[in-house]
């Protein structure tokens, strides 16, 4: 997907190296539920993982970026939650161990 920011197209990919990059910025593991700065930050590390010369090296100046347009992170999100429904019919999770508890 692509993601227009400054009127500059970036691409959204959904990648393990987001999540890598996330757990170098933050010391954790992505947790859904988190407070809005990590959902932010997982905003930020799916550009820097999708995007070799993302020049918003800065998460500061990210935040200025969606500060000025609302609709990114809106865009990330919807986005994001569809990515996760594809993967999770893909792989879906195995209850069984669940119910044998």
């Amino acid at each position: 997907m692509k993601i227009k920011i400054r009127g500059v197209e970036y691409e959204l990919r959904y990648s393990l190296r987001a999540l890598f990059i996330y757990e170098q910025i933050t010391g954790k593991r992505y947790e859904e539920g988190d407070a809005s700065v990590n959902d932010f930050l997982l905003f930020y590390s799916y550009l820097l993982a999708s995007n070799k010369n993302f020049p918003l090296d800065d998460f500061d100046a990210f935040i200025d970026v969606c500060d000025e347009d609302p609709t990114l992170y809106a865009t990330f999100a919807k986005w994001i939650t569809s990515e996760i429904q594809r993967v999770n019919k893909l792989f879906p999770a195995d209850d069984s161990k669940k119910k044998a508890k």
